[in-house]
C-alpha cells in the first residue's frame, strides 16, 4: 500500500506537469525589464578594455592639430667675428658684440593641410575601432547573461528532476519491500539519482564561473551577486515569430515583432554601419593623403631667417635677413621611394576592407542561417518534443503502476524530459546569443530595441 500511495503522488505530479509544461516553457524568467540593460550601462561605463580604447583614441585626437602646426621657430642669440687672441670686442669694425636671429621654416602650400588631415584619418580609425570594441563588449555581456540564464534554469530543471527521482526510489525501496519490486530497480533508482546529483554540482560550478565572466565585463568583482537573469520578451516572441523572411526589410511593423532581415539587408546595413569596416575606410583614406603629402614633399620648404648684430666702439648696428630652400636631389631614393611605400599602403588599406567585407558577410549568413534554425528548433520543442515526453513520462508512470513496463522505462522516460527541458533552454538562449552576434556584426541594434 506504501508503495501505491507514492506511486499515486508521482503520477499526480505529472499529471499536473504535462498540463502546464508548454505554458511554462514559454513564459518562465521573461520580462520587458531586464537586469541585462543595467548591465550594459556598467559594462560600458566601466570596463577597462573599453576605457583603454577611449583613451587611446583620446590621444590621436590630441594630435591633430601639432600636425597641422607650423614648426616652431628658431632663435639664436651669439657674437660673430671676435678677434683672437685678443678678444677685443671693439679691436674690428667686423665684430658684433651681441647678436640675434629668428628663423622659420615655411611649408609647401598644402604640406601642411595634408599633415592634419592624415592625423584626423587616424583618429577616424582609432575612434572607430573603439565604437567597434563597445559594441562587441555589449555582445560579451548579452552572451554571459545568456549563458547565465541558461545555467540557471538548468539548475531548477535539475533540482525539480532530482525531486522526482526521490519519489522514484522511494517508489523503487517500496516495491522492493513489499516483494512486487527487484532489486536492480532500487540500485538503478540510487544510479540515476547519484548522477543527477553530480550534474546539480557541475551546473552549481558553471553558474559561479558564468557569473564570475559576467561581473568581469562590468568590472566588479567575480563574488559580486548577480540578479536572477529574466530574457527580454521582445526577443523570445522573436524566437518564435513566423520564419518567412522573403523580402523583409528593417522596418518595425505594429502587429507584430521585427523579423529577421534578409541576408542582403544585413550585409548592406554591415557596410553602410559597422565601426570596422569605417575604421577600414578611414585607414584608406589617410593612405590616400598619404600618398598626396609624399608627392608634395618633391617641392621644397622654404626657410626664411632674421637677424641683428650689435657693434660697440660708435658704430652702426647691422641687420640681415636671409631665404632658403631644401633640394631634393635625392629623390629617386628618397621622396620617389616614399610615394610608392604610400601607394603599396593604399592597396594594402583597400585589400584589408575588402577581406572584412567578405568576412563580414560570410559571418552573416552563418550566423542568420543558425539564427533561422534555431527558431524552427525552438518551436519544435516548445509544441512538439516537450510536450510529447511529458505525456511519455506520465503514461509510463502510469503504466509502471499497473506492472504494464519496467522501472528501466520509466527512468528512461524521465530522463528523456530532463534532457529535452534542458535542450529547450540552451536553444533559446542560443538564439539570443546570435541574436546578439548579428547586431555586433551588423554593427547596430536590430532585435534589442
Amino acid at each position: 500500500m506504501m508503495a501505491l500511495r507514492s506511486l499515486g503522488r508521482v503520477t499526480a505530479l505529472w499529471v499536473a506537469l504535462a498540463a502546464s509544461a508548454p505554458a511554462a516553457l514559454h513564459s518562465q524568467l521573461v520580462s520587458d525589464n531586464t537586469p541585462l540593460d543595467s548591465l550594459i550601462q556598467l559594462a560600458v561605463q566601466a570596463n577597462p578594455d573599453l576605457k583603454a580604447m577611449e583613451a587611446r583614441a583620446a590621444v590621436f585626437e590630441a594630435r591633430i592639430g601639432p600636425a597641422g602646426a607650423w614648426d616652431d621657430p628658431q632663435l639664436m642669440v651669439g657674437f660673430m667675428n671676435l678677434p683672437l687672441p685678443s678678444f677685443d670686442f671693439d679691436g674690428t669694425p667686423m665684430t658684433q658684440a651681441a647678436t640675434v636671429q629668428l628663423r622659420q621654416t615655411i611649408f609647401f602650400p598644402g604640406k601642411q593641410g595634408l599633415r592634419e588631415d592624415i592625423a584626423v584619418a587616424e583618429y577616424e580609425t582609432v575612434l572607430a575601432e573603439a565604437t567597434d570594441k563597445r559594441f562587441a563588449i555589449v555582445s560579451a555581456v548579452r552572451a554571459a547573461y545568456y549563458d547565465l540564464y541558461t545555467l540557471e534554469r538548468s539548475l531548477e530543471i535539475t533540482q525539480r528532476h532530482e525531486a522526482l527521482l526521490q519519489d522514484f526510489v522511494r517508489v523503487a525501496n517500496a516495491r522492493y519491500t513489499v516483494g512486487s519490486g527487484l532489486q536492480q530497480d532500487v540500485l538503478k533508482a540510487n544510479v540515476e539519482q547519484g548522477r543527477v546529483r553530480e550534474r546539480l554540482l557541475q551546473q552549481l560550478a558553471q553558474r559561479e564561473a558564468a557569473a564570475a565572466r559576467l561581473n568581469a565585463l562590468v568590472n566588479r568583482r567575480p563574488e559580486a551577486p548577480v540578479a536572477a537573469p529574466a530574457l527580454p520578451s521582445s526577443l523570445v516572441r522573436l524566437a518564435f515569430a513566423p520564419r518567412d523572411t522573403a523580402g523583409v526589410r528593417f522596418a518595425r511593423s505594429v502587429e507584430q515583432e521585427p523579423p529577421i532581415p534578409s541576408l542582403s539587408a544585413l550585409v548592406d546595413s554591415a557596410i553602410a554601419q559597422r565601426p570596422l569596416l569605417a575604421a577600414h575606410r578611414s585607414a584608406i583614406e589617410r593612405q590616400q593623403h598619404a600618398i598626396d603629402l609624399a608627392r608634395k614633399n618633391l617641392w621644397p620648404n622654404l626657410t626664411v631667417s632674421l637677424g641683428y648684430g650689435l657693434r660697440g666702439a660708435g658704430l652702426a648696428d647691422l641687420l640681415s635677413a636671409n631665404i632658403g630652400f631644401s633640394l631634393p636631389i635625392f629623390a629617386g631614393r628618397k621622396q620617389n621611394q616614399l610615394i610608392d611605400a604610400a601607394k603599396a599602403g593604399e592597396v594594402r588599406a583597400e585589400a584589408a576592407y575588402q577581406a572584412a567585407v567578405n568576412r563580414i558577410a560570410a559571418r552573416l549568413a552563418d550566423l542568420r542561417a543558425h539564427l533561422v534554425r534555431l527558431g524552427e528548433q525552438l518551436i519544435l520543442y516548445r509544441d512538439g518534443i516537450v510536450p510529447q515526453a511529458t505525456a511519455a513520462l506520465q503514461s509510463a508512470t502510469s503504466a509502471y503502476q499497473v506492472g504494464r513496463v519496467d522501472f528501466l522505462t520509466l527512468v528512461n522516460s524521465e530522463a528523456t524530459l530532463y534532457r529535452y527541458e534542458l535542450e529547450y533552454h540552451r536553444l533559446l538562449a542560443s538564439f539570443l546569443r546570435t541574436a546578439a552576434d548579428i547586431e555586433w556584426t551588423v554593427g547596430r541594434e536590430i532585435f534589442s530595441q
